[in-house]
């Protein structure tokens, strides 16, 4: 079978020993360890003749490799093989004049016709067709025998599944082929639909006929009918360009919207207080409504609406038809838009010259007014419990920061936590101590450190942290009266805690 195998890819009907093309045959034999063999020995003029005639195909006709070429056939050999073709009149019909369809070729294996057709049997077209219409052969390659190789389509049953609707080639009484569709099925047969084709000639509305020729009719019944499709034509037209010119209003508007939404993210941005939010943005709607007013804009819909409650009320814009006062938005209401972005840049411009003004008063507030009381009291509230003696207390709510107040908080919860490791370590070593009291005897050699000497201890700490602390307020005294009064409210705030903190490293070393 590896023979007969590597004979039908080569397209060979006779044995190789006669053709010298050891290279080409290599090729195509290069996973048939057989054929290999062969050719080897054939080279060494080594000729094993075959005993069997199965070896050679019984068929005569031109090979398809003469029309192709080697090399085409190289890249061809294996669809080849699939498709059981050898020669060229497999290809052709009975009478040898026409070459069959891709198409009806792959109907006739039996395989799908999907994907694009194939070079090489574009090649046989381009070579052997005169006419592509009727796909006739050169009369040269014509013969006038019939073609025993022809591709012969086998009939296929109609199903018996009612769903499927089959198609079917059917001979009149005439003998002329029909094709017909499938209406119902039953066990008995099946019934077809049949057409019947109508010789009579009608002539278009519109046409007459003048020196066998057809020509448009000017009468007034074909002028009426084409002045009905002119207006129709105007009428379309006019649609559209209601639709273009809408679509420009629209974006218009939306780019309106945006100009506004840009400006105010640019004030939001600066983190200015809520006071100067509120001066920069009741200057900006300004601006937007003494434009808006004399612009002529239309809201189509309610939910475009919606997105402008974002920069102002809906109220505020004027609703008009644009039909009578189209002219006059295209002329102007480009030109508008860039004004009023213009005008508020002006204004941003002219109020940031002003914030230097608006954040010194701020700070004054903020210094010795109702801000600072909030801002002490907040702070009261982070430090109470933490310290007991009134100096503290009072330097605190003076000094103390939020983030020196946290640092506090997490060294007691710090301390608490080393209290509790303590514990469990002592607790640890009891448990030990009991279970193996020999192993460990030099363990109850160590004392554990007193309790109350410890506490004594930390007591003593505090007093000589407090102690240094009143220092440092004497010294603060001692500094602030060498200083004039005027100076003392505007450095208190601002030096305090850059001095205090220097004091502090100094007196805990």
């Amino acid at each position: 079978p590896r023979i007969w195998q590597g004979h039908r890819i080569a397209g060979l009907t006779e044995s190789f020993d006669s053709q010298k093309e050891y290279i080409v045959l290599e090729k195509l034999w290069k996973y048939n360890q057989a054929m290999l063999t062969l050719v080897k020995r054939a080279k060494k003029q080594l000729v094993i003749k075959p005993t069997q005639g199965s070896w050679r195909t019984r068929d005569i006709g031109r090979t398809i490799c003469s029309i192709i070429g080697k090399k085409a056939f190289i890249q061809c050999a294996k669809m080849l093989k699939s498709l059981d073709l050898i020669f060229i009149e497999q290809l052709l019909d009975m009478q040898e004049k026409q070459i069959i369809t891709w198409h009806y070729l792959k109907r006739v294996k039996e395989k799908s016709s999907k994907g694009k057709v194939p070079i090489w049997f574009k090649s046989i077209e381009n070579q052997m067709i005169t006419n592509f219409d009727t796909r006739e052969i050169k009369q040269d390659l014509q013969t006038s025998s019939t073609n025993k190789l022809a591709l012969i389509s086998q009939r296929v049953k109609v199903s018996e599944d009612k769903c499927k609707l089959d198609w079917i080639l059917v001979n009149n009484k005439e003998n002329e082929p029909g094709i017909r569709r499938v209406i119902s099925k039953s066990k008995e047969g099946f019934h077809t639909e049949k057409w019947l084709i109508s010789k009579e000639e009608k002539v278009l509305q519109g046409f007459r006929k003048q020196n066998s020729s057809w020509v448009l009719d000017m009468t007034q019944s074909s002028l009426k009918e084409i002045r009905k499709n002119n207006i129709d034509l105007e009428r379309t037209s006019k649609r559209e360009i209601d639709k273009g010119l809408y679509s420009l209003e629209h974006a218009s508007l939306t780019d309106t919207v945006y100009i506004n939404r840009l400006e105010r993210d640019y004030i939001k941005k600066q983190r200015f207080s809520e006071y100067c939010d509120g001066l920069l943005l009741n200057q900006l709607d300004r601006n937007i409504e003494t434009d808006q007013k004399n612009s002529l804009i239309e809201i189509p819909t309610r939910n475009f609406i919606k997105e402008l409650e974002d920069t102002r009320s809906a109220a505020e814009w004027r609703m008009l038809s644009t039909r009578t006062k189209r002219q006059h938005i295209e002329q102007t209401h480009w030109y508008k838009i860039e004004q009023a972005a213009i005008e508020t840049v002006q204004a941003l411009i002219s109020e940031s010259e002003r914030r230097g003004k608006l954040r010194t008063s701020e700070l004054q507030k903020y210094l010795f007014g109702e801000m600072y009381k909030e801002q002490k009291e907040r702070r009261e509230g982070y430090t109470q419990g933490l310290f007991k003696n009134t100096v503290i207390e009072e330097l605190i709510n003076q000094s103390l920061t939020k983030r020196e107040a946290d640092l506090a908080l997490n060294a007691q919860k710090l301390e608490k936590r080393t209290k509790g490791q303590d514990k469990k370590k002592i607790n640890r070593k009891k448990r030990k101590e009991k279970a193996e009291p020999q192993k460990n005897s030099y363990q109850k050699s160590k004392k554990l450190p007193n309790s109350k000497e410890a506490t004594l201890q930390k007591v003593k700490d505090r007093k000589k942290t407090t102690n240094r602390r009143i220092d440092a307020l004497i010294c603060l005294d001692k500094l602030l009266k060498g200083i004039d009064d005027s100076l003392v409210e505007e450095v208190w705030e601002w030096s305090c805690l850059s001095l205090l903190v220097c004091v502090f490293l100094q007196s805990e070393k």
